[in-house]
């Protein structure tokens, strides 16, 4: 079971044409990959399936909406106009990282 819905991704970032509904589905398994790496957590139930907290959809459809609208996905990775430069990184805000950290599994090595 996939961490979000693609309908819930698009009512959340209140996008209600099909243009993207491609780019979302690659980016909700994506992202999920990166969710699951960064907390540490498999999210498996006692029966050892997949099940993951609502409260991660929120971030998930941020971050998704994040990297939607990345000029890097269409290969750009800096513009300038005139004197003013702007660089895209792939990074995610704290905020959300913040929110992923209630997740979060200690790891010991």
């Amino acid at each position: 079971m996939a961490i979000i819905s693609k309908e819930e991704v698009k009512k959340i970032l209140q996008i209600t044409d099909e243009s993207k509904d491609e780019a979302i589905d690659l980016l909700i398994l994506a992202v999920q990959d990166f969710v699951k790496a960064y907390c540490n957590n498999s999210f498996l139930n006692s029966e050892g399936a997949e099940s993951f907290p609502e409260g991660l959809k929120l971030p998930v459809a941020k971050m998704i909406g994040i990297d939607l609208n990345k000029k890097i996905l269409s290969g750009t990775q800096a513009e300038s106009l005139g004197d003013h430069s702007i660089s895209f990184v792939g990074d995610y805000p704290v905020s959300i990282l913040k929110a992923l950290n209630l997740y979060r599994k200690v790891k010991f090595v």
